[in-house]
C-alpha cells in the first residue's frame, strides 16, 4: 500500500493504477510459469503487493477526480462495483478448474482480465492528457 500511495504522490492515481495492473500481469504470468516453491512465493509476494496497493491505486484516482464532498460516495460507489469481482473469483477459477483440470486456464483467464484492464488504463491515461475541446 505504501508503495503505490508513494507512486500515487509523486506522479497521480491513474499511473499507479496503470503500474499496479502490470504488477497484476506480471506477478500471474510468473505463477503461471513457476515450477518451484520459491517462484511462486516471489509471485505470491508480488501479487500481495499489488493486492495491498489496489485500494490506495483507487482512492487516489478517486480523490483527483472528485471534489471532498463527494469522495466518499464515489469510493463507496467504486468499492462496491469491485465486490462481485472480489467474492466471484475465487468460485470462478474453482469451476474452470474443475471442468478443465488444470489451473492453467483460470490464470490465464486472470492475466486476461489484468492485460485488459493495463491496456483501458493506458488509453483512459492518453486521454486524460488531451484538451476536451
Amino acid at each position: 500500500a505504501f508503495t503505490f500511495g508513494w507512486i500515487a504522490d509523486r506522479s497521480n492515481g491513474m499511473t499507479a493504477l496503470l503500474l499496479n495492473a502490470l504488477l497484476h500481469v506480471g506477478s500471474w504470468l510468473l505463477m503461471l510459469a513457476s515450477e518451484g516453491y520459491t517462484t511462486a512465493m516471489l509471485a505470491a509476494a508480488l501479487m500481495g503487493l499489488g493486492g495491498g496497493g489496489l485500494t490506495v491505486a483507487i482512492s487516489s484516482r478517486l480523490a483527483e477526480m472528485y471534489e471532498p464532498q463527494r469522495f466518499s460516495q464515489a469510493l463507496g460507489l467504486a468499492l462496491a462495483l469491485n465486490m462481485p469481482f472480489t467474492f466471484g473469483a475465487a468460485p470462478l477459477l474453482g469451476w474452470l478448474y474443475d471442468t478443465s483440470g488444470t489451473f492453467d486456464v483460470g490464470l490465464m483467464t486472470l492475466v486476461s482480465a489484468y492485460i485488459i484492464s493495463t491496456v483501458l488504463f493506458i488509453y483512459l491515461l492518453q486521454a486524460a492528457k488531451k484538451p476536451a475541446f
